[in-house]
């Protein structure tokens, strides 16, 4: 089996031109590395403020859908009771809770 040499002198130094290329690149890397990081936590407080207003809804609506409360008749014009739950329709909004929450509310308001 033939033995491997080993090197007896050390590679040569970078040059000035090959350091600073290599450290833009790093810095190029970095800078990429952060921008994705700011999406993501801009991703990140977008949905939070929205899940955050989905149980500000919700637990409105919870209130709203005691036993014994109702909005007057007034409240909602009878014209439009039918269009809202058109627009609300869950079919329309990819079968979310929401949607699938205020059409049963209105459907309740119909009578």
């Amino acid at each position: 089996m033939a033995r491997m040499k080993i090197p007896t002198t050390p590679p040569p130094e970078p040059t000035p031109a090959e350091t600073i290329a290599v450290l833009r690149s790093e810095v190029f890397r970095l800078s990429v590395s952060e921008n994705q990081a700011t999406k993501s936590r801009a991703t990140a407080n977008r949905k939070l403020k929205d899940a955050e207003s989905r149980v500000s809804w919700l637990e409105s609506f919870i209130r709203l859908d005691s036993p014994g409360v109702k909005i007057p008749d007034a409240a909602i014009p009878a014209e439009l009771l039918p269009l809202m739950i058109r627009l609300c329709h869950p079919d329309r909004h990819q079968g979310s809770e929401s949607a699938n929450a205020v059409t049963a509310w209105l459907l309740k308001q119909r009578g």
